[in-house]
C-alpha cells in the first residue's frame, strides 16, 4: 500500500497572538494591510502577557506538527502584570525564539506616540489610556472615548506610524519596568524583512 504523505507548505505564516481583541489587533490588521503582508492575528487564551506567550506557545506546536513555517509575535503589555511576569514572558519568547513587542504601561502607550512625543511616567494604564484618546482626538478632532478608541477598526494610519516610529526612536527605551515600547523595532523588522521600501518617503 502506498502511503502518500501531507505535501508540505512552503509560505512562512506570520502570526499574531494578541492580549487584546480589538485595539493592537485592529492596528496589526491595517498595519498588514497597507503593506500587503499577510499577517494573522488571533487573541490569546486570557489575558496577561503568561497567557500571551501560553497560547503561542500551543499555536506554535500546531504550526510544528503540520509542517507549517511560521513566525511567532507575542503582543502584551504591563498592565496589571508584576514586572517579574513580564521578564518571565520575555525570556520564553526569547527561548522559543519569538518574537514579542511589549509597552508599558499598556498597549495604548504605543499608539500615543502616533500623536504626541511624550515618555511620561504614567501612574497607571487608565491614565495613559486617558491620555492617548486625548491625543487622538485633539489630532483627529474627534470626540472618542477610549473604549470609542480600543474598537476603531481603522486605526492605522501612515503618517501617523511614522511619527510614531520618529518619537519612538527619540528615547532609549532601556527599562521594561518604566514607560516603554519597542513596537516600533518589532514592526520595522518586520517591513525590512519582507523588502517593503520607501515608506518613510511617502509619509512626508
Amino acid at each position: 500500500m502506498v502511503r502518500y504523505s501531507k505535501p508540505k507548505q512552503t509560505q512562512i505564516v506570520y502570526q499574531f497572538v494578541c492580549e487584546d481583541s480589538k485595539s493592537s489587533q485592529n492596528y496589526i490588521k491595517g498595519f498588514s494591510s497597507y503593506f500587503c503582508l499577510g499577517l494573522e492575528t488571533m487573541s490569546s487564551n486570557g489575558t496577561s502577557a503568561k497567557n500571551v506567550v501560553k497560547t503561542a506557545k500551543v499555536k506554535a506546536k500546531f504550526f510544528h506538527d503540520n509542517f507549517i513555517p511560521y513566525k511567532m509575535y507575542c503582543i502584551f503589555d504591563k498592565d496589571d502584570d508584576d514586572i517579574s511576569v513580564i521578564k518571565n514572558a520575555i525570556k520564553d519568547c526569547e527561548d522559543k525564539n519569538f518574537k514579542y513587542g511589549y509597552s508599558n504601561p499598556c498597549y495604548e502607550y504605543w499608539l500615543l506616540l502616533h500623536y504626541k512625543r511624550s515618555n511620561k511616567v504614567f501612574t497607571s494604564a487608565k491614565e495613559c489610556g486617558t491620555e492617548c484618546v486625548k491625543a487622538y482626538n485633539t489630532e483627529k478632532s474627534k470626540e472618542y472615548t477610549l473604549s470609542q478608541l480600543k474598537a476603531e477598526k481603522n486605526i492605522f494610519n501612515i503618517q501617523d506610524f511614522k511619527m510614531a516610529l520618529r518619537n519612538a526612536a527619540s528615547f532609549s527605551f532601556d527599562d521594561i519596568s518604566n514607560t516603554y515600547t519597542n513596537m516600533h523595532i518589532l514592526l520595522e523588522s518586520i517591513l525590512k524583512e519582507k523588502k517593503i521600501e520607501g515608506y518613510e518617503d511617502e509619509a512626508q
